[in-house]
């Protein structure tokens, strides 16, 4: 996609190709792709390719340490040299991860990272990282779909790598009206870049800003770059 010409081009990349697949996940560092995971014709997969944007060619990637088992709906996101990669589901349907791996690019070396309070285990969620911050969202596993604003996690990429869950929201109906408000309490998230969500719910259309791409919140989302509809301090937006 040229983004300048806003034109779609159908590429013919070579190399090492990756067997046709869905549910793996695709994150981009300095000048190339990385695919990792995902089920193909056969089985669920833990491979991972590279593709040069240079040079328009993939390669198989070797790596060593500690793999994630192969899986499929997993996320992943860049974090300097590394790439974190968590949850998914395994070869049983029933069967869904809630761990955290991280792949050194410089050593090409996989270890897992051991991390207090996990969301609970999930695939197909969102996974994204603001300045030294991870966001985790939504997905899904055998029981439900995890799609409940509370459920909004961040990995802090501090010197002790944690979770904690990070923006309560709350709706609830206003005594003596028929109005029903949306409680937000964002912490130090106000120090962070903002980006702005358009959530339908019912014949209301409310955007609201928050940290990270969510997705699947009140059955449609339209993402926008960046809110200029509201101040970047608030707490609370009216749900008529």
């Amino acid at each position: 996609m040229d983004l300048n010409k806003l034109s779609w081009e159908s590429l013919s990349p070579v190399g090492e190709l990756y067997t046709p697949r869905t549910g793996h996940t695709v994150v981009a560092h300095k000048n190339s792709l990385y695919l990792f995971s995902g089920t193909d014709d056969l089985l669920k997969q833990n491979d991972l390719y590279e593709f040069s944007q240079e040079t328009l060619t993939w390669a198989k990637v070797k790596v060593s340490g500690d793999l994630p088992g192969p899986r499929s709906g997993a996320q992943s996101l860049v974090y300097k040299d590394c790439i974190f990669v968590y949850g998914g589901n395994a070869k049983k349907v029933s069967e869904y991860y809630n761990d955290l791996y991280k792949l050194d690019l410089l050593t090409k070396k996989w270890s897992k990272v051991l991390t207090k309070d996990n969301p609970i285990p999930r695939a197909d969620h969102t996974f994204v990282n603001v300045k030294e911050s991870g966001f985790l969202f939504g997905g899904s596993n055998i029981k439900k779909d995890i799609n409940d604003l509370v459920d909004l996690h961040e990995l802090n990429f501090g010197i002790r790598l944690t979770f904690c869950r990070q923006i309560f929201l709350k709706i609830k109906q206003k005594k003596g009206s028929g109005k029903k408000f949306l409680s937000v309490n964002l912490g130090h998230l106000l120090d962070l870049d903002i980006l702005a969500l358009c959530i339908k719910t019912c014949s209301t259309c409310l955007v609201v800003g928050m940290v990270s791409i969510l997705s699947m919140i009140f059955g449609n989302l339209t993402l926008l770059s960046k809110s200029i509809f509201f101040k970047k301090y608030f707490q609370s937006i009216s749900l008529h």
